[in-house]
């Protein structure tokens, strides 16, 4: 999660996977959290990079990045949102929050790979974007008219791209026109490519748009699903010795708040 330090983490006895058939390493690469309209510089959200900010010469987003990761005090890229090739500027002791927003630049924060592994072993698949997955909708139930429509993502018209909706969930969305949420994603560029799955009520930081997949309540489940706190975890796994906590969530242990998060997972 982008700017924090500790996250709530469960965890479970590893079952033993079952072998593959057909893998491929691949480079452990870095990833990259968007930030639509932020600019960051001295005094606001960040330090430039000496000598760097910006560096020579006009680039597209994908040079840029590629020299924010052979910088090692790079943190992040701020580019033009409409304007490339243009000026690539490296940034460093970045704080987003602080960063001037609904400007004409856009922000690309670097995660960078776990340092101890080189590649990671992943099944051998199709290369080509992953849609979004669609959530069960009735047949016959159509959402014409719903609002802030960038993109449709299917053939009912349930799930769209929405604009709009810095600090808004897919919830919200879907309920301004009398419907239940039935999915929600941040998507790759613009489209119905996905790049994080979301809960219906989770918010996605510093982005404008989300896929929203809206549906009647009772197929959403929102009028009668019951509230729970997290998965349940078997009652005779218990996790001692887990590192970094900061606060135990579960009677087993197995349910922390970790600390030294950041760049990290659970």
């Amino acid at each position: 999660w982008p700017g924090t330090s500790d996250l709530i983490c469960e965890c479970e006895r590893a079952m033993a996977a079952a072998p593959s058939e057909a893998t491929v390493a691949v480079p452990l690469s870095s990833a990259w959290v968007h930030y639509e309209g932020y600019n960051c510089f001295g005094g606001h959200g960040a330090i430039g990079v000496p000598n760097k900010n910006p560096i020579p010469g006009d680039h597209f987003l994908p040079t840029c990045k590629e020299a924010c990761e052979a910088e090692p005090e790079c943190e992040g890229i701020v580019m033009v949102r409409e304007t490339q090739p243009y000026k690539c500027w490296l940034v460093k002791d970045l704080n987003p929050m602080a960063c001037l927003k609904n400007t004409d630049y856009d922000l690309w924060q670097v995660v960078p790979a776990s340092p101890s592994e080189d590649h990671v072993e992943v099944p051998a698949v199709d290369a080509s974007p992953t849609p979004a997955p669609s959530a069960t909708n009735p047949e016959g139930v159509s959402c014409a008219g719903l609002p802030s429509v960038k993109a449709t993502c299917s053939d009912n018209g349930c799930k769209v791209l929405a604009g709009g909706m810095t600090g808004r969930t897919c919830s919200e969305y879907c309920a301004q026109s009398g419907f239940g949420c039935a999915g929600a994603w941040e998507e790759v560029a613009n489209d119905c490519n996905i790049k994080a799955t979301l809960t219906c009520d989770e918010v996605w930081p510093g982005t404008s748009d989300l896929v929203c997949e809206c549906a009647s309540a009772a197929a959403s489940g929102s009028e009668d699903a019951p509230s729970t706190s997290g998965p349940t975890n078997s009652e005779s796994t218990t996790c001692t010795g887990l590192s970094g906590v900061k606060a135990t969530c579960s009677d087993n242990g197995c349910k922390v708040l970790a600390g030294g998060m950041t760049g990290r997972t659970c």
